[in-house]
């Protein structure tokens, strides 16, 4: 399954990731169990060259004090 994610992508015809850019609002990735990401990618700045924005937070440590 693929991991949960809210993000914003702009559709412009013609234009695809990351040239497009892309603001990651909360993603959680399966092999970080626990922590949410966010993130803003662009041609400028995405993985593959390093230049990704990005930062991370334990869930648990966010809701301490919370229960169910």
């Amino acid at each position: 399954p693929e991991d949960p994610s809210v993000y914003g992508l702009n559709k412009k015809e013609g234009w695809y990731w990351p040239n497009c850019g892309e603001i990651d609002i909360v993603e959680h990735l399966g092999h970080q169990l626990g922590v949410a990401h966010a993130a803003v990618h662009s041609k400028d700045a995405y993985f593959k060259n390093g230049g990704e924005r990005s930062e991370a937070t334990e869930i648990a440590a966010q809701c301490h004090g919370l229960s169910a």
